[in-house]
């Protein structure tokens, strides 16, 4: 909390050009210290089921389902992608994961992988 305290002091003084005195930014870490365990407290769960929300349901006969995901992995300056097919009673039919190096691609070009196994 206090090296948060001193970072947001810094950018106080280069933005704002404001400075906290030592005895101000150890009260500002307080203040985020009490705020973080505020934020920690558990509160109850409520047990109402919203009837109004349609739940899952089974896909209709003869329907597949492809799931798409995309990620960025910046160690290997690349987007990796993965989709997985599934028939209408959730048997797996196909996958396919790889990676590309063009990130504004990465969602369609799994779409594109996806249609694919689909075909």
């Amino acid at each position: 909390m206090i090296l948060w305290a001193l970072w947001q002091n810094r950018n106080n003084v280069v933005w704002k050009g404001q400075s906290q005195t030592a005895s101000g930014v150890f009260f500002i870490a307080l203040n985020f210290l009490q705020q973080w365990k505020a934020a920690c407290v558990i509160s109850p769960v409520s047990t109402i089921v919203d009837s109004a929300r349609p739940g899952w349901s089974p896909l209709p006969h003869s329907w597949i389902k492809a799931n798409i995901d995309a990620s960025l992995n910046l160690q290997r300056d690349s987007i990796g992608f993965r989709c997985v097919v599934k028939n209408d009673d959730g048997s797996f039919v196909a996958a396919r994961a790889g990676y590309k190096l063009n990130v504004k691609c990465a969602k369609v070009m799994t779409f594109r992988e996806a249609l694919s196994l689909i075909k």
